[in-house]
């Protein structure tokens, strides 16, 4: 009887233990690269349509790169948006309005925009 218990034990240990199955889409962890010599404020990311794929990544100093942010779905191209001090006034910039129609998304695995 005791056997049967600790083969049971066993069996239900080693089947718990499985690793999650992710999907080919993703998630992909995704860093914000700033190639400006501009601190970029309030670094929002869109990776793609969906509205759960939408991160505020925060500051990023110039020539530096961000954390790691995770994604559910990402694209080599996306929508990003920051504000900047300049001369006093605060201005917003965007990379503009990114069609995800053809472009195929980058899976597991990490990327820089």
């Amino acid at each position: 009887m005791k056997r049967l218990i600790i083969i049971s034990l066993l069996f239900l240990t080693v089947n718990a233990c499985k690793k999650k199955e992710l999907s080919p889409e993703g998630p992909t962890d995704i860093r914000i690269k700033n190639l400006s010599t501009l601190t970029f404020e309030d670094v929002i990311v869109s990776t793609s349509e969906k509205a759960g794929d939408i991160d505020t990544i925060g500051n990023v100093a110039n020539n530096s790169v961000s954390d790691y942010f995770r994604f559910s779905k990402a694209y080599p191209k996306a929508e990003n948006f920051c504000k900047n001090t300049y001369r006093g006034s605060v201005v917003t910039f965007s990379t503009g309005a990114v069609s995800y129609a053809y472009l195929t998304y980058i899976g597991r695995e990490q990327g820089n925009l």
